[in-house]
């Protein structure tokens, strides 16, 4: 079979994430509007951050006491017959719980704290706006028009 641009191009998995590019103000218009949902909705996300932290704390706790139940069916730990595996078992839920931690702190800390660069963009090109029609405002009265 021949190669043909048309049976074969290399970006088209590409081609649906490519946009029409937007203005410099539709673009800042996008980002004040998410930020203000982002406002409005913050109280839910740290609902649902501090319940999911106090679910990770709990599961924490259900881990350890499965793990020392596992021990304590077979006495001391050299001598049960699944040691391996239970601590192959403590040592994966134990992570799973430590990266569930993470993530409720950091979505905690997002809400607080987050989104700084976005604000910085709107609030100076906001500022920068102003100071292009006052400036136009100036010159529009010095030369008389």
């Amino acid at each position: 079979m021949q190669y043909t641009e048309s049976l074969y191009d290399p970006f088209l998995p590409l081609q649906p994430l490519s946009r029409q590019k937007s203005s410099d103000e539709e673009y800042v218009a996008k980002i004040a509007k998410s930020l203000q949902r982002w406002d409005r909705w913050r109280w839910c996300a740290v609902l649902f951050y501090v319940a999911f932290l106090g679910a990770v704390i709990w599961l924490g706790f259900r881990t350890v006491a499965t793990v020392r139940f596992f021990h304590g069916m077979w006495g001391n730990q050299n001598q049960a017959p699944l040691a391996e595996e239970i601590v192959a078992v403590g040592v994966i839920l134990g992570l799973n719980v430590g990266f569930l931690f993470h993530s409720s702190l950091m979505g905690l800390a997002t809400a607080f704290t987050g989104f700084r660069n976005e604000r910085l963009l709107v609030k100076y090109f906001n500022r920068l706006q102003a100071s292009v029609e006052i400036s136009s405002r100036h010159d529009s009265f010095v030369n008389g028009s």
